[in-house]
């Protein structure tokens, strides 16, 4: 008992108690040099730290998480050597069975209630947890071991933290020596969530990070950075993307990722997506440089986007197309169709 309440104290105490009603995920990665003395480090190499702290319910059942980690070491002599490529994935609840069941998977997913349901991460239970059930301790038993209920509110915490080049600090204690040296490549990531119960089924909130960069280091330094970072429905729509999905097999087989035909074959359907919407852009701006309005409400006609048509028409074309290859993808194919200049 003495454990279990130890888990409970600052900083987790208004969110419960970690392992029973809430988890902890955290990873740290460092690609380069890493010199520290809070805590004492010193290190020159590729390392990764991974931890979760989660309860587990009848069966095994454990709330979904994924962490994936892959890196290249540049190339070229002096600085370069300390450059790398680096790609992360960071994940939970729908978010983390999304990216698990589509791993390799290049079909499009659209946004209906069977797909919903197909991604949905709740694990139900066969009756109510202990904690939920005999609250005793006037309530206190329920607020550090139960599950929050329907109408209880619990905070979460999701953050990342990264750096990718040359960072020097100093704390003032040590004079002019620095106290913190990194070269190169170095990530923190860490959720804290709440584990939630509604008719008898569990769930944490979904979130979703990820990171894609390459660098190389011989005369020139040239850095190529991608970061995504969502929660709830934006982190479960993310990675229901095919981009997100492409990177994450690279990232967790690289073999497999130039061998796979399906990656092929949604690499060449992801291409297609992306010279529509630049189509369709170039159709509808003006000889100002601006989204024609008329042009737009024939595009976005019958579409999720027509309830966005007004913030669309003050778009740049340039953003107006980066959306559509980005998180408005997915909805590329219903522009297409309202597009009357398709070649025949």
């Amino acid at each position: 008992m003495k454990i279990k309440l130890l888990l409970c104290l600052v900083p987790f105490v208004f969110t419960g108690c970690v392992g029973y009603n809430t988890v902890l995920f955290t990873t740290k990665s460092n690609a380069g040099l890493d010199f520290d003395t809070k805590p004492p480090t010193a290190e020159i190499n590729i390392s990764r730290k991974e931890g979760v702290v989660e309860p587990v319910f009848e069966g095994g059942k454990t709330p979904p998480v994924m962490a994936s980690f892959s890196s290249q070491i540049g190339s070229g002599g002096g600085v370069g050597r300390f450059f790398f490529g680096v790609d992360q994935t960071f994940a939970g609840g729908d978010a983390a069975v999304t990216m698990a069941k589509l791993y390799d998977n290049n079909e499009r997913i659209d946004e209906t209630p069977s797909n919903v349901t197909r991604f949905d991460s709740g694990l139900p239970l066969s009756k109510l947890p202990d904690a939920n059930v005999k609250r005793g301790w006037l309530g206190l038993k329920k607020f550090f071991f139960g599950l929050p209920e329907p109408g209880e509110v619990r905070p979460f915490f999701f953050g990342t933290d990264s750096q990718l080049g040359v960072k020097v600090a100093w704390n003032g204690v040590g004079g002019p020596y620095p106290d913190t040296i990194k070269i190169g490549y170095n990530r923190k990531e860490m959720a804290l969530a709440p584990v939630t119960l509604s008719n008898n089924i569990i769930r944490i909130p979904s979130f979703l990070a990820t990171v894609d960069t390459s660098t190389q280091g011989s005369n020139n330094v040239g850095v190529n950075w991608m970061q995504y970072f969502a929660t709830g429905d934006s982190a479960s729509f993310l990675a229901r993307q095919y981009g997100v999905r492409q990177a994450m097999l690279k990232r967790a087989d690289p073999k497999a990722a130039a061998e796979s035909a399906a990656e092929k074959a949604g690499a060449q359907q992801h291409e297609k997506v992306v010279n529509q919407a630049a189509e369709m852009v170039k159709w509808a701006t003006g000889v100002d440089g601006k989204l024609l309005p008329a042009n737009i409400d024939t595009l976005v006609h019958g579409t999720e986007l027509e309830a966005s048509k007004a913030q669309i028409k003050v778009m740049a074309p340039a953003d107006f197309q980066k959306k559509l290859n980005g998180t408005w993808s997915l909805f590329v194919f219903k522009l297409w169709a309202n597009f009357p200049n398709k070649p025949e």
